[in-house]
């Protein structure tokens, strides 16, 4: 029998009162798991919480809440043998979805008996590590302002979006991939493991999370009108097409700018240095998903 942990953020998205517990006893198979539930009362204390299932042996930890708790277990287990587990309980749930793990709680538990798991790319950003993707520029200034609103969800998304769109003003950043380096007038750049920022928003839609190689986007500067057309490709899948984005592979990245100060981490806003490094890591981290699905 295996021990699992749930890691749960009580304060994460939008449905934080579906009762965990009273599903699990249902749902989880009691032939496969022993679970425990233990809860977050800080910010990184996830992190803390899944170094201590490390130590107590535990064989799973689920991390329940949205890609920033996802992030703080993924912190205390990497390096670790034990599996990752998901229950989608963000607003934005961009791993959850790249995975194709099911963003309702009984089906995401009943995932967890079939037991798959498949080994992921891990990447560090900084001093940060991160599963889905790392982004300087509009993305990290929305995700900033995005944490300072307590009601979460699609449209407190879109509206933080729209507040902060206008007069926004692009930066020449300085890029170097291996001995290549070069400038971009750029509203966004992104480096992607999964292909979802969130919400269906596909940022890298041919992205691989197991192939050791990250996706940089960069979205150049456009004429504002231009930026409806640019998101309502990224949600249907095709914003590579866009003559303003640029995709390629990467293992290993340095960008740069005087004025660059935070970098969204897997949904998150982090203080950064003006130049940062950003690579795949050689170790990967085995997490729980569907059968018979590709990422």
């Amino acid at each position: 029998m295996k021990k699992i942990l749930f890691i749960v953020n009580p304060l994460a998205g939008v449905n934080r009162k579906k009762d965990l517990k009273k599903d699990l006893m249902q749902y989880l198979d009691s032939t496969l798991f022993r679970f425990e539930i233990v809860y977050t009362e800080y910010a990184g204390h996830g992190e803390i919480l899944a170094k201590k299932a490390v130590e107590e042996n535990f064989d799973v930890v689920v991390a329940v809440g949205g890609d920033g708790s996802v992030n703080e277990v993924i912190r205390g287990l990497y390096g670790s043998r034990l599996v990752l587990g998901i229950i989608p309980k963000g607003s934005g749930n961009g791993l959850a979805r790249s995975l194709q793990i099911p963003l309702h709680q009984k089906s995401a538990i009943q995932l967890l008996n079939d037991f798959h798991f498949q080994e992921i790319n891990i990447g560090r950003a900084h001093k940060y590590l991160f599963a889905s993707t790392a982004g300087i520029g509009f993305d990290a200034l929305v995700t900033k302002e995005f944490q300072k609103y307590s009601l979460r969800g699609f449209w407190t998304y879109i509206w933080v979006i729209l507040k902060n769109i206008w007069g926004y003003k692009t930066r020449v950043y300085q890029v170097k991939i291996n001995n290549h380096s070069f400038k971009s007038d750029a509203f966004m750049l992104n480096i992607a493991n999964s292909r979802e920022l969130g919400y269906g928003f596909k940022i890298a839609p041919h992205s691989r999370m197991d192939d050791g190689l990250f996706d940089f986007v960069i979205l150049q500067k456009h004429p504002l009108w231009i930026t409806p057309i640019i998101a309502f490709r990224a949600f249907f899948g095709d914003l590579f097409k866009s003559k303003y984005v640029k995709i390629q592979k990467i293992k290993r990245i340095k960008i740069s700018h005087p004025k660059l100060s935070h970098i969204q981490i897997d949904g998150e806003s982090l203080i950064c240095e003006n130049e940062v490094t950003i690579e795949v890591l050689p170790e990967k981290l085995k997490v729980l998903r569907p059968k018979n699905t590709s990422i």
